[in-house]
């Protein structure tokens, strides 16, 4: 594999020295943020790139903060046109490299304890298979009148001052004074313009209060918390510490938010994790929208429940039609209802059996006590020992059904029917026939099971045709 050799002149990192003709942009104050060099190109045994004629190639260009390893802070793709092993580009024109970070102004990559470590490695595509990095890396230094600055636009970062040389008031704003080496504004000060902390810096109100807790009262970007904006309440002690807002007018909270103590919403001093205090009549919480819901859940959200408003067919239920209000719990956890902290009236099991009295009910609806019924509740329930079902009905001599539901009846000779139930029982139900004609009238069944039964009718000793009704009693 042939090894390209890159031959760079550095000609400037923040002032660039050779003429360029870039993009016109608008002028500003301050210096421009890319970086103007020249590099010399040949292949392993030392023979210029494109000898004859002019050749674009694309190469990448990347600024690391180690000679070998570190961290890659920053890159770009630029097509490069050589002529006889020569190029001249600007970083920050290219297009981003994926992956890498990438910008157009390369002055804040030059800051930082480390800035003194910046190594530029190049890249030309197409000609080696993998396209390796040419090595080694070339390492950025400052040309010799940067040491000396007469001017300076804006000052980031001091690193040193020179005590003994003081900057008198009148050279600083009006609004600003600042007082030895505490660096603390004195009188009322106002800034026109916007303030920053860089890092993990905080504002911190109260300094010097007395007994005032150590983190009380500071404001940071992730001085406490990763991913968030750290406020810490007054206090003189961690259990202590609290914030009041007052807003009138309303507050307006947007995106989430994170409590690590109680917190109260209308005042008071809360001693549960959300308390609202709703002083006057029809105050209260609303949760609106589309299908609005409250949640509950443990710690893994695998056991919880849902109190939620239907928005359309189907929300949180099922069943559900719009505007139905659902309850319902989700794993393995039943849903009770009661009064108080004993036993519960009402449990939802996960099968969706109801069992009133008992937390586990057995059927799809399981009671333990009394039923009453009727318009007073002066009706109690039938119940037995078995899970029954009653059928009755009334049945004409001919064979027709005067009334009655759930049978059917064939006519098979005089005096002779076959009643057959159109759910079958689970075993041979009792059943009870009694003909409606005057004495001496009777009747009889025999050969019967769990769906049909022969029914006979005689009056005296001779079959007749009678009217009949019967009562059938049996195991579902």
């Amino acid at each position: 594999m042939k090894r390209i050799i890159a031959t760079l002149f550095i000609l400037g990192l923040l002032l660039a020295l050779t003429p360029w003709a870039a993009e016109a942009q608008p002028a500003t104050s301050n210096p421009p943020g890319q970086i103007s060099y020249q590099g010399y190109l040949t292949d392993a045994n030392g023979f210029p790139l494109a000898t004859n004629n002019p050749v674009n190639y694309n190469v990448q260009f990347r600024i690391w903060n180690q000679s070998s390893g570190g961290s890659n802070m920053w890159g770009e793709l630029q097509v490069v046109t050589v002529d006889r092993g020569y190029f001249t580009v600007m970083l920050g024109n290219g297009s981003s490299l994926p992956g890498v970070p990438s910008t157009n102004n390369l002055s804040g990559i030059f800051s930082g304890t480390d800035a003194s470590d910046r190594y530029l490695e190049i890249t030309v595509q197409g000609l080696a298979p993998g396209d390796p990095p040419i090595v080694p890396r070339l390492r950025l230094l400052a040309s010799p009148y940067s040491y000396l600055a007469s001017r300076s636009l804006v000052a980031v970062s001091a690193l040193s001052v020179d005590a003994s040389t003081a900057i008198a008031d009148a050279n600083l704003s009006a609004n600003v004074a600042l007082r030895n080496a505490s660096q603390n504004f004195t009188g009322v000060n106002t800034f026109s313009n916007a303030v920053r902390i860089s890092g993990g810096n905080t504002l911190e109100f109260g300094a010097g209060v007395p007994v005032k807790e150590v983190s009380a009262g500071k404001i940071g970007y992730q001085s406490f918390t990763a991913g968030a904006l750290d406020i810490v309440g007054a206090g003189t002690n961690f259990g202590s510490r609290r914030i009041q807002f007052w807003a009138e007018a309303g507050a307006n909270f947007t995106g989430g938010g994170n409590f690590n103590g109680n917190l109260s919403i209308g005042g008071g001093t809360p001693v549960n994790r959300l308390e609202v205090n709703v002083p006057n009549v029809g105050d209260g919480v609303n949760v609106y929208g589309t299908a609005p819901a409250y949640y509950l859940s443990n710690p893994s959200k695998v056991l919880g429940a849902v109190w939620g408003l239907a928005g359309s067919p189907g929300h949180f239920s099922t069943d559900a039609a719009a505007g139905d209000v659902v309850l319902h719990s989700y794993g393995s956890g039943k849903l009770l209802l009661q009064n108080g902290l004993g036993a519960s009236a009402i449990a939802v099991a996960a099968n969706n059996s109801v069992g009133i009295g008992t937390p586990a009910p057995g059927a799809k609806l399981d009671v333990r006590g009394d039923v009453k019924m009727g318009a007073a509740g002066n009706l109690f329930a039938a119940g037995g020992q078995e899970n029954l079902r009653i059928v009755k009905g009334i049945v004409r001599a001919d064979g027709t059904i005067f009334n009655g539901t759930g049978f059917t009846v064939t006519k098979t000779g005089t005096g002779s029917y076959t009643l057959n139930f159109t759910t079958p029982f689970a075993d041979v139900p009792a059943v009870s026939i009694t003909p409606t004609g005057p004495p001496p009238c009777t009747s009889s069944w025999n050969a019967g099971n769990s769906t049909s039964l022969l029914v006979y009718t005689w009056s005296g000793s001779a079959a007749t045709d009678e009217w009949w009704m019967f009562i059938a009693v049996g195991a579902r």
